[in-house]
């Protein structure tokens, strides 16, 4: 007994430290960076862009665009935590702001889109995303923001040119659930945690309840779906990517396994992924 006890306050205290080390990194970086440096920036390097917010399936979310709306879209939905930022660099490619426009945004829950107050819903984020595009755009999708684009395919495919599913989540069953996922939820601890943070791991654990909603659902895949993941990833587990390609099947998927490469692909990756969305744009 009074190990188990001491087992256990050793754990209290270690989940006391890593959320005070989360609350510092997320008051510091906050996964977000403010509308006028990220125009500054682009404008420095002569990029055109705008960004704002804009009203999706019921929600005010803060939307960066590329300025060209006359080529086909592609929409990027970033993980968690995350925002805009991830897919900031994918805006300064030259190759593909030539054939595209690019589209970001922060999730509802991220970034500057009702920060800390995460929709767990995936058909209701699937929504959001639809309405920030036209038919005929590409979706590239990472980590939960893949899980996303996986439900895009599912409740819109005739509106998708093709989805780009990078380290995402496909099953429950393969949602790797830390030992302190759960009681962060805590009152008691939660209150600790940046809104990035709160979002994220509330995210996380509904994917319990969200993933099994999927099962009815595979079946209404019509959309290219390319899957591309790490065997090193540590974060979501490599067997996401054969379980989709399985469920979608071959006359749709297309499974691309990265030997030893980890969770962060959509930055390591950044010429295969964009090799990759130049091939659904097509001619």
């Amino acid at each position: 007994m009074v190990l188990a006890m001491a087992i256990h306050s050793r754990s209290l205290v270690l989940l006391a430290v890593l959320l005070a080390s989360m609350s510092l990194l997320s008051s510091c970086a906050g996964f977000r960076t403010p509308d006028q440096k990220i125009l500054r920036e682009f404008e420095d390097a002569g990029i055109p862009v705008t960004i704002g917010f804009e009203q999706a399936a019921g929600y005010r979310v803060r939307v960066l665009r590329s300025a060209d709306e006359s080529v086909p879209q592609v929409l990027f939905i970033h993980g968690a935590p995350g925002s805009i930022d991830d897919s900031r660099t994918y805006f300064e490619i030259e190759e593909l702001t030539n054939r595209a426009s690019l589209v970001a945004y922060d999730r509802p829950g991220y970034g500057y889109s009702d920060f800390g107050d995460v929709e767990t819903s995936l058909e209701a984020q699937a929504a959001v995303a639809r309405d920030l595009i036209e038919p005929g755009a590409v979706i590239v999708g990472h980590s939960f923001g893949a899980t996303i684009a996986l439900r895009m395919a599912m409740d819109y495919p005739e509106d998708l040119a093709g989805v780009i599913i990078l380290a995402g989540v496909s099953a429950a069953e393969y949602e790797k659930i830390w030992w302190f996922n759960r009681p962060m939820e805590w009152p008691v601890f939660n209150w600790m945690l940046g809104g990035a943070w709160r979002s994220s791991n509330t995210e996380k654990l509904s994917h319990l309840e969200e993933l099994p909603l999927f099962d009815p659902l595979w079946d209404e895949i019509r959309t290219p779906v390319i899957i591309i993941h790490g065997t090193r990833d540590r974060l979501v587990p490599y067997e996401n990517a054969p379980y989709a390609a399985r469920r979608i099947g071959s006359d749709f998927a297309e499974l691309i396994t990265l030997e030893d490469e980890d969770h962060f692909i959509l930055w390591t990756q950044r010429d295969l992924v964009v090799e990759r969305i130049l091939d659904l744009l097509g001619e």
